[in-house]
């Protein structure tokens, strides 16, 4: 059940509810501004994406290599293995798996990022 919403001196259950079960006309208006700033918000992050990422490992990404072509002698022993003074096993597990499934291509991730970035950012004006 969703909290009380007043519109304009009316209130109602779901913002769908106004004025006879339709929005009022600021209320679309806010809605597409919002969808609108989060959809060039998602081009530009793509847009930077495809034009300034490199798919080769970069600084800290040669330390996932040996796992991901198998090099790696004890997967568990390198998934607690410490980075910059601090044990990272589950970031490192999802890093591993996302590169598995891309093939090594180190791009995937910061994909994924952005991906899970938008569908939160959605979400979250959902709510």
């Amino acid at each position: 059940m969703l909290p009380s919403a007043k519109v304009r001196g009316k209130s109602c259950e779901t913002p769908s509810a106004v004025d006879g079960g339709r929005c009022s006309h600021a209320d679309l208006i806010v809605r597409a501004w919002c969808w609108a700033v989060w959809a060039v918000m998602l081009a530009i992050a793509l847009y930077f994406f495809w034009t300034r990422t490199n798919p080769v490992p970069q600084t800290e990404d040669w330390q996932l290599v040996p796992a991901i072509t198998g090099h790696e002698s004890n997967t568990l022993e390198w998934l607690w293995s410490q980075n910059n003074e601090h044990r990272v096993p589950l970031p490192r597990l999802l890093l591993y798996l996302i590169l598995k499934v891309a093939r090594a291509n180190f791009r995937a991730p910061m994909l994924c990022n952005i991906g899970l970035l938008a569908i939160l950012a959605a979400l979250m004006m959902q709510a």
